[in-house]
């Protein structure tokens, strides 16, 4: 069964039918003046500068734009012989929806690949890259919540400390006492600043 070997394009013979207006065209001959046209038109489109066409390839008619298509009387559609791909071709049916992927598939498309596949590979590579950016954001949330701790446990030192020196009556797990305790620092900074030099 064909397949369209353009890139992204889920075209194929077993999911498209002839009457929803989708044909599979192969190559020109060696001889044909447009034969080079088609593949330069291939290998851009793959980004693949040594791709070459076999017996098997086709693409589509949904690359081809409707002047270059002509119907017989049986309702046969045939390209005419000046026809070429278009990178502005004529509207061809919706694409299938790519569902999340539950297997793993290499990063790396290849020749080989269907253009199915080298469409889920894309959809994949997206969602990896959101995922690393997500993991960055918890990594950084994670340093400063360790930052914070150390901050607090450094204060709540400093504090019993100052509740020691002037017998102050704070319960330093008492949210009630925060804004004591705020007070208490902003009044004996001189004395963190020089704590914190003695530890260095």
């Amino acid at each position: 069964m064909p397949s369209c070997v353009l890139r992204y394009c889920v075209n194929h013979s077993r999911k498209i039918s002839k009457e929803q207006g989708v044909t599979f065209h192969t190559f020109p001959g060696p001889d044909h003046e447009n034969r080079e046209s088609w593949i330069q038109f291939v290998q851009k489109n793959r980004s693949e500068k040594m791709w070459l066409p076999t017996k098997y390839s086709r693409i589509c008619s949904a690359h081809f734009k409707e002047d270059d298509k002509y119907i017989t009387k049986t309702g046969r559609v045939y390209l005419k012989k000046s026809a070429v791909p278009s990178d502005h071709p004529t509207k061809s049916p919706e694409p299938e929806v790519i569902e999340p992927l539950s297997e793993s598939v290499s990063s790396s498309d290849s020749i080989f690949d269907s253009p199915k596949k080298i469409a889920l590979k894309k959809h994949l590579r997206k969602e990896s890259a959101t995922n690393e950016k997500l993991i960055e954001k918890i990594m950084k949330i994670q340093r400063q919540n360790t930052y914070l701790k150390r901050k607090c446990a450094f204060y709540k030192t400093i504090l019993q400390n100052l509740k020691d020196k002037f017998n102050l009556d704070l319960d330093l797990n008492s949210q009630n006492d925060l804004m004591t305790k705020v007070e208490v620092i902003n009044l004996h900074k001189p004395i963190i600043k020089k704590n914190k030099r003695s530890k260095h």
